[in-house]
């Protein structure tokens, strides 16, 4: 099988369940192959819920020669810059986060551009977000965090 690479221009992929390993890692050669297709003019994207910052944070050496598309299409990120973001109305994740507390047994994350903000008295899922989010703030009452934020959502309570 022969492969033209000079018409492959884009190559992404999902983190879970896809590119990491059963035990959550990346694999050992990826930083390699990222860098080949570089130089094979290949853009390497991930496609992710994750927040930017946290796939920013996982492939800090390699941010500046990666697309990122985050936050479930949230934010796209063209090697260090970013391209787009769509933003919920802080009315809007208010009315989300209401609905959360009041209505299901969730806890409520919001999901800003820059961090994660919780309340307080979910710290106790700390070790379990951190996974997805690198950066959490806490705050006494999350229905008064304001921020650019493109993704609210919650996790059911454990």
């Amino acid at each position: 099988m022969i492969i033209i690479f000079n018409k492959i221009k884009l190559i992404a992929t999902d983190m879970d369940h896809t590119l990491l390993t059963e035990a959550g890692e990346l694999p050992p050669q990826l930083n390699g192959y990222i860098c080949k297709l570089n130089e094979l003019n290949i853009d390497f994207a991930i496609a992710s819920g994750r927040p930017l910052y946290t796939l920013t944070d996982i492939f800090s050496s390699l941010k500046n020669k990666m697309v990122f598309i985050s936050d479930n299409g949230g934010v796209i990120s063209y090697k260090g810059t970013i391209l787009a973001k769509s933003l919920l109305s802080t009315i809007d994740y208010h009315s989300m986060i209401n609905f959360v507390e009041q209505k299901t047994d969730g806890v409520p994350i919001l999901c800003a551009l820059n961090t994660a903000f919780l309340a307080k008295e979910n710290i106790k899922y700390d070790n379990f977000l951190k996974t997805f989010y690198s950066k959490i703030s806490y705050v006494d009452h999350l229905s008064t965090a304001t921020a650019e934020a493109d993704n609210c959502l919650f996790s059911p309570k454990k």
